[in-house]
């Protein structure tokens, strides 16, 4: 079903509300359609941990950086954590990935420092039953940092992903 809507001041697109205020600024806020029903992924989901944990941080993110006003921000991310509460998350994971994200957010037009090592990846097949590989790697990462070629090979522990397995 095709619907019409039409407005002078205001216009959704996408996941954005853009309204044109009466002093002739631009605002933005994030628009959820009516039929949307904040079907997030399950905190009881088959999936590995830091996928679960990482989504109130990345959904907040997303909202802080849609939303041109960060007290509107803040009032949307209110809603996403009572979403995903819904969803079984627990309270404090997601007030804490919150707080992370409105800590963190920066302008996105600004560039970031060309200063910045290049990032190193350790990917691996993703299975349930595997152990802490980042703990593991810090753990040994100063046995590493022994030698001086090694530390500038390696002067950051790398970024660990996961790909999805064979079915």
């Amino acid at each position: 079903q095709f619907t019409s809507d039409y407005s002078f001041n205001r216009v959704n697109f996408l996941d954005v509300a853009v309204a044109l205020g009466n002093d002739g600024t631009i605002t933005t806020d994030l628009f959820i359609k009516p039929t949307d029903t904040h079907q997030y992924l399950h905190w009881s989901s088959c999936h590995p941990g830091h996928i679960k944990k990482s989504i109130p941080y990345s959904q907040a993110l997303r909202i802080l950086r849609i939303c041109s006003d960060l007290d509107t921000g803040k009032t949307r991310c209110k809603e996403l954590a009572d979403y995903l509460k819904r969803r079984g998350f627990s309270k404090r994971l997601v007030n804490n990935q919150i707080e992370r994200a409105i800590r963190t957010h920066t302008n996105p037009l600004t560039r970031p420092n060309a200063e910045t090592p290049p990032k190193l990846f350790f990917t691996v097949d993703f299975h349930p039953s595997l152990p802490n590989i980042s703990g593991i790697i810090r753990k040994f990462l100063p046995i590493l940092h022994q030698s001086e070629k090694l530390r500038r090979a390696v002067p950051l522990p790398p970024t660990i992903s996961f790909r999805q397995p064979k079915n």
